[in-house]
Parts: structure tokens; C-alpha cells; sequence
């Protein structure tokens, strides 16, 4: 039984198919880039599966235009307005969600676990989890001062939040939280908005402790 085609997605599929031949980029290459298949590739182009956010942002990337550039690329009378706006949310919104696993992995350390058994590795991330949310609830409960001569806004350092909100739990856990809360206000970074240093990307994969090189 032949796949139903959906009409909105075969338009947004021959868009993309139109702007990589016309970058000379391959399926291939769209392939490698998001660790999909030529075969499904394709199939996005033909409209039998839909594309998701990651992969039209990949599209974008190797073709070398920004995301509201290639959205205009569709003709108006064809243009499906509501997919487009919903690439673009989630396009924001991805970007708390990085941040939120970056914080994960590297400030608590969740690339790095003491089993290698599915079930434990799982209790070990789960406990990450609530660490996580305990450290942001901290964070929340502390308002940062702001200084009108200061050129940047300032926030709490959350790798230093990490250390500090376990520092408390273990030594000081029966005493009022201002005394986290004042400690906090000592740990704070800038956010520097409109930076274009290019990102270093680089996969990094699970490490277990009794691998790990002291």
C-alpha cells in the first residue's frame, strides 16, 4: 500500500529539493549532516514523511542561507504559514533545551557514570534530574542585583550553583536557605548577547568510571 501523500509536505519537500540542487548539495550530504538515511532523505523531499525542525535547520545550514531566507523561498499562494511559524518556534525553543542538557552533562556530570548496566545508568540519570531541578529552583528563588554602569546583564553561574547547592545539602542542610542565597549572589557571569563565534561541535559519548584515565 502506497504511502499517503500529504499535500503541504510535498510542497515543503519540493522546496527543500529545490534550494539544495540549487546550492549543489546532495541528499547524501543532508543525510550525513543529520544522521539520516538518503533513502528517508528523499522521502521528506517526495512529501511522504514530514520534516521536522533539526532537519530543515540542516538544510538551511548547508545551503548556506538563514531560516527566514529559505522559508521565503516557498511562493506565497503555496507557502503552509502555520508549519514555517512552528519551524521557527521550535528553532528558539531548541536553544533552552541545548542549554538545559549542556548544564546536565557538563555542570552535574551526566556523561560520566559509575555502571554500565542500563538499569543503574538510568537511576543515575534520573537522579541528575532531580538535581537539576533542585540547583534551577535555587537559582529562581535568588534575584540578581543589576547595575545601570555595568554593559552586561548578570546571572547566576550555574556550574558554580551545582557545587555550592551540594556544599548545603551535605554540611548545612538543617540552616535557613539565605545562607545559600547570599553565597549564590558571589557567583555570577554576564550574558553576552549577539555572539558569532562559531561553535566547536564534537560528539562525546558515555564515559564510565572505571574507564575514566585519572
Amino acid at each position: 500500500m502506497a504511502d499517503k501523500i500529504d499535500e503541504d509536505a510535498l510542497r515543503f519537500g519540493q522546496m527543500l529539493q529545490s534550494y539544495r540542487e540549487g546550492a549543489k548539495v546532495t541528499q547524501q550530504d543532508i543525510a550525513d549532516a543529520t544522521g539520516l538515511t538518503k533513502n528517508y532523505i528523499s522521502s521528506i523531499e517526495r512529501g511522504v514523511h514530514k520534516c521536522n525542525a533539526q532537519t530543515f535547520i540542516t538544510y538551511a545550514k548547508k545551503c548556506g542561507v538563514s531560516l527566514d531566507e529559505m522559508a521565503g523561498l516557498v511562493p506565497k499562494s503555496k507557502l503552509n504559514r502555520n508549519l514555517i511559524k512552528k519551524m521557527k518556534e521550535l528553532y528558539h525553543i531548541r536553544w533552552d533545551i541545548e542549554t538545559s542538557f549542556r548544564e546536565l552533562k557538563y555542570a552535574l556530570g551526566a556523561v560520566q557514570f559509575h555502571s554500565r548496566k542500563d538499569d543503574f545508568v538510568e537511576m543515575e540519570l534520573i537522579a541528575h534530574l532531580i538535581m537539576f531541578n533542585v540547583v534551577s529552583r535555587t537559582i529562581n528563588a535568588v534575584s540578581v542585583p543589576q547595575s545601570a554602569q555595568k554593559k552586561y546583564k548578570y546571572v547566576l553561574s550555574f556550574k558554580d550553583a551545582v557545587t555550592l547547592v551540594r556544599k548545603y545539602f551535605r554540611l548545612h542542610a538543617h540552616e535557613p536557605p539565605d545562607r545559600i542565597y547570599a553565597e549564590l549572589l558571589g557567583y555570577t557571569r554576564p550574558v553576552v548577547s549577539g555572539r558569532a563565534d562559531k561553535r566547536n561541535m564534537k560528539p562525546k559519548s558515555a564515559v564510565w568510571f572505571v574507564y575514566r584515565v585519572a
